[in-house]
């Protein structure tokens, strides 16, 4: 058994030219071919494309996704399934792609001994633990780092942003700055971890107990419901904001969640209406953030 970390933790290991059309191009960066067996756990929205399966728990509302609709091409099979309890054999698979998933589960243990129980080897993309105070995403339960060659998950111990979404809004309206967080400096912002045969792993609790719980539907409301009054405040598209306000009401059926749905969809068909500048403005609408 070993373990190998080939991409070095203090520098972006695919240099300044890191793939634009991800994960397209991870194809050519990971060195793999349509004769490889390849599984895609959580690709969805955009899978690898020499994926023969694509692993998806959700198919419907996308949550953890941003809304976005499931895509993959005709020549993958598309199974609706849990990286926590994968429905294959020992080794089916010669790689297994799991990038922006651990973050979402609720057990990241397990879901880690199943990706080195289905394949031989693999790859692994997550937020660095940082990026959850500045962006984050209402779905997140983890706060994850690659320290000394371990996969370390920490839960997330807030609902409410510290920095609310203040770096996540500007690389939505700014390309050159996500170029930079997401393209030329991803090593960054995401972990990567590249491994064959085995890595190693640890699941940390916080001493005073503070654990955040995406499956409670209150804690999840009230976090898409922050989240999108972070984003409508920090000027990202109102079409990102409003899916997060619908999710906030969809999970609970709170009055202030279905003005804040109603303001952006106001906003999106009046290009002339003020957009609120601060949360004193959110508070004048009867909206509390």
């Amino acid at each position: 058994m070993r373990r190998s970390n080939l991409i070095p933790e203090n520098r972006n290991c695919f240099g300044p030219n890191y793939p634009t059309e991800y994960p397209g191009e991870m194809v050519k960066v990971l060195g793999l071919s349509y004769t490889d067996r390849v599984l895609d756990v959580g690709g969805g929205h955009n899978p690898l494309p020499v994926a023969r399966v694509i692993l998806e728990r959700d198919l419907s509302d996308g949550a953890h996704r941003d809304g976005q609709a499931i895509r993959y091409s005709d020549s993958a099979c598309l199974i609706q399934g849990d990286v926590q309890s994968l429905p294959f054999a020992d080794h089916a698979f010669d790689f297994v792609y799991c990038a922006h998933v651990l973050e979402h589960v609720n057990d990241p243990a397990e879901a880690c001994r199943e990706l080195m129980r289905v394949a031989t080897r693999g790859f692994i993309e997550t937020p660095r633990a940082w990026t959850e105070y500045v962006a984050g995403h209402p779905s997140h339960q983890w706060l994850v780092d690659l320290i000394d060659g371990v996969l370390v998950f920490t839960r997330k111990p807030f609902l409410e942003w510290p920095f609310d979404q203040i770096v996540l809004a500007k690389a939505q309206i700014d390309p050159d700055f996500y170029q930079k967080a997401l393209v030329t400096y991803r090593n960054l912002t995401c972990v990567q971890l590249l491994w064959d045969d085995t890595f190693t792993f640890r699941v940390t609790r916080l001493p005073d107990g503070i654990e955040y719980s995406y499956g409670d539907p209150l804690t999840a409301s009230r976090a898409h419901f922050v989240f999108a009054c972070n984003l409508l405040l920090a000027r990202a598209p109102l079409p990102n904001v409003l899916v997060h306000a619908k999710e906030a009401f969809l999970k609970v059926k709170d009055p202030k969640y279905a003005k804040l749905v109603e303001l952006v969809e106001t906003l999106l068909d009046n290009k002339v209406l003020a957009r609120p500048k601060n949360k004193a403005d959110l508070i004048s609408l009867g909206i509390q953030p």
